[in-house]
């Protein structure tokens, strides 16, 4: 959820269908179910709230709760293509997002061509 915040809040503003997308990840994704997706929105909706109100310090935070994930591969790689679903989510990726997918790629050891995702 913390990933999913930074790249949300990239642009500026946290659209409906990103928000949309976030829940749909949830629900569908298998990797994901064990998570109660109202405590997950709720995780994501305080991650979107520190950013907006101390965007240094709920970047810090969320890039640190990040680093938790930054030895296990297969989660590092789904962690990047869910940012990069949430960040279409609305129809366009911005290149704020795509700079913040970026930063998310270097927490977790990754660049945007080890995960496929460079164009």
């Amino acid at each position: 959820m913390a990933a999913c915040a930074l790249v949300a809040t990239a642009d500026g503003t946290v659209s409906f269908s990103e928000r949309h997308r976030v829940d749909q990840i949830l629900e569908r994704l298998d990797q994901l179910r064990v998570f109660d997706p109202h405590e997950a929105i709720d995780l994501f909706d305080d991650f979107v709230e520190e950013l907006k109100e101390s965007p240094e310090a709920g970047r810090t935070a969320a890039l640190e709760r990040l680093a938790k994930i930054a030895e296990d591969q297969e989660s590092s790689h789904l962690l990047v293509r869910i940012c990069c679903a949430v960040s279409e989510a609305d129809g366009k990726f911005s290149t704020a997002e795509r700079q913040q997918i970026e930063e998310i790629c270097q927490a977790l050891g990754l660049t945007l061509e080890d995960t496929g995702l460079s164009s």
